[in-house]
């Protein structure tokens, strides 16, 4: 991208601010705090160039999907489109609280209710 930016500009205008007349009253002036214009500082070599904003795309993402998993997560939506991550994600669809309950009616006897998944509903027929 070679255009200059009005941020670009407002950085050079800070830091040539900041050079004659100190960082406090530069930020004082700019309304912005001093770390900024520190941070700008480091980066500034005198080129309107250096003030761009860096990427902040990562560079690497160890925990992405394969694209197996990719496909086999497609094909799943593809199937059963109004089917939630309860579905998908077994773990996640375990309600302990009610897991809790079913588990202490078998010794009376008793069958455990029909519970809905959410804590407020919960709550309410406890």
């Amino acid at each position: 991208m070679n255009s200059v930016t009005q941020d670009m500009k407002f950085r050079q205008s800070l830091l040539k601010y900041s050079q004659k007349y100190g960082v406090t009253k530069a930020a004082i002036k700019y309304k912005t705090n001093r770390q900024y214009i520190y941070r700008w500082l480091r980066r500034y070599d005198g080129t309107i160039e250096s003030l761009r904003a860096k990427s902040r795309r990562p560079h690497h993402h160890p925990n992405q999907h394969a694209e197996q998993e990719l496909k086999l997560i497609g094909d799943m939506r593809c199937r059963g489109p109004n089917t939630g991550l309860s579905m998908y994600y077994p773990f996640h669809a375990v309600d302990f609280a009610a897991l809790f309950i079913s588990m202490s009616y078998p010794p009376f006897g008793l069958h455990p209710p029909v519970l809905a998944r959410s804590a407020y509903s919960l709550r309410r027929l406890i």
